[in-house]
């Protein structure tokens, strides 16, 4: 009796197989994104924006975050951001950016700062991840509006 040619006896074969049918990784210079959708933190404190580099490190990236409007008021509420973000070929470290949020003695509501990565050149930005908002929390005891004590 002739045994069939084509019929694999190990699983290891079928594993070896599976290994050459599998897609290769796509090599190339990645995707910048802010690792989250939205950001908190209290007057009078940091928050640290994290920005990624992922699916490939071919070549050099770079980007600039910066903000971008919001209710917060540059200088009166945080430090306004602008800051170019650099990466080597072959490097697909994350970047990080801290803001300072001013303590300020107005009670007040939630007030937003607006996000965004422009300008990247030598990688692509992740259309769902290219801008994010922060969120400052009043540390002066009051629900908001013009009057209140701090």
């Amino acid at each position: 009796m002739r045994e069939n040619p084509t019929r694999v006896r190990t699983g290891s074969w079928l594993a070896a197989l599976a290994l050459l049918a599998a897609p290769a990784l796509a090599a190339g210079p990645g995707v910048l994104k802010i690792d989250q959708a939205a950001y908190f933190g209290t007057e009078g404190t940091t928050v640290t924006i994290l920005i990624e580099r992922s699916q490939g490190e071919d070549g050099p990236a770079s980007v600039r975050l910066v903000s971008n409007g919001g209710t917060a008021t540059p200088g009166a509420d945080y430090a306004a951001v602008d800051v170019l973000l650099q990466w080597a070929a072959g490097d697909g470290g994350d970047r990080f950016v801290q803001i300072p949020l001013v303590d300020d003695t107005e009670a007040e509501p939630t007030e937003t700062i607006q996000l965004a990565l422009v300008d990247a050149t030598g990688a692509s930005l992740d259309p769902e991840r290219a801008t994010s908002v922060v969120n400052i929390g009043d540390n002066d005891g009051g629900s908001g509006g013009s009057g209140g004590s701090g």
